[in-house]
């Protein structure tokens, strides 16, 4: 069984911050590197529809093999900025830099072996990556868990060494790690509304549309304190149960290919 009680703050951080990474309103005092795309949705209070529970779906409507999120027309074509070379190792530097301050000693230099998409594949790198160093976990979606048990206080030291020597190796690519762009808001705000919310609906979990805003709207308030419509948490709340039989057929997100272009 998974114990997830015990953190090192650095770990935590960083794959709290690759997963959910937040497009905060105006400049930021972090790197880009702490942040990845989706956000995360922020702290607001969802109106629910009439009778609708927060922990389960509503009864309704499914159609088998009728959702499908790659069969979603996309609204706009997303062109990925692509940072300079030398752009990219500022941001390792700095990326590195935070988990160093962990280490008891001096950082160690580690060579890139090669950048990961920090949504398709950093989970899984870094899982195999710290076995391999012999500390057993799982990384994903942010949580470190480890299945064996966690680390005893006389390894820990060391534990934060293999974390930082697995990042150096295998670090996340700045590529899709940046804020998004109007573009890339649009998209998204569309995906929710044609394709996201009516499959909710169509799988028994209706969405309260009263406080949507308009595209133009949303666009340009999204770096703002004013941005508060986030639907994808009517999946969120749902039960575990629920939300791994309902993400793959009602994702929150378009597909990576369509939301960070090419």
């Amino acid at each position: 069984m998974a114990v997830t009680g015990w953190r090192r703050t650095s770990a935590l951080v960083t794959a709290l911050a690759l997963a959910l990474a937040a497009c905060s309103p105006g400049e930021s005092d972090t790197p880009q590197a702490e942040q990845d795309s989706p956000p995360p949705a922020p702290a607001v209070t969802m109106p629910l529809e009439t009778g609708a529970s927060e922990s389960e779906p509503t009864s309704g409507p499914t159609v088998p093999g009728q959702w499908d999120p790659k069969s979603w027309e996309p609204t706009v074509h997303v062109s990925q900025v692509r940072l300079s070379a030398a752009d990219r190792e500022q941001w390792r530097t700095e990326y590195l830099a935070g988990m160093a301050r962990d280490l008891d000693g001096s950082a160690p230099n580690v060579a890139l072996e090669r950048w990961v998409h920090p949504r398709a594949e950093w989970d899984s790198v870094m899982s195999g990556c710290m076995t391999d160093s012999g500390f057993s976990l799982e990384v994903e979606d942010g949580s470190i868990s480890y299945p064996a048990g966690p680390p005893p206080a006389d390894q820990l030291s060391a534990w934060d060494l293999a974390w930082y020597e697995c990042n150096a190796r295998f670090t996340p690519d700045p590529d899709y790690s940046q804020d998004w762009t109007q573009e890339q808001i649009g998209l998204v705000y569309d995906y929710w509304d044609q394709y996201f919310i009516p499959c909710m609906e169509a799988h028994g979990v209706p969405v309260n549309r009263a406080n949507q805003p308009s595209r133009e709207t949303y666009i340009s308030t999204f770096f703002t304190p004013q941005r508060t419509w986030w639907p994808s948490q009517y999946l969120e709340v749902l039960s575990e149960t629920e939300q791994d039989r309902l993400t793959p057929i009602c994702p929150p997100y378009p597909p990576d290919e369509v939301f960070f272009g090419s």
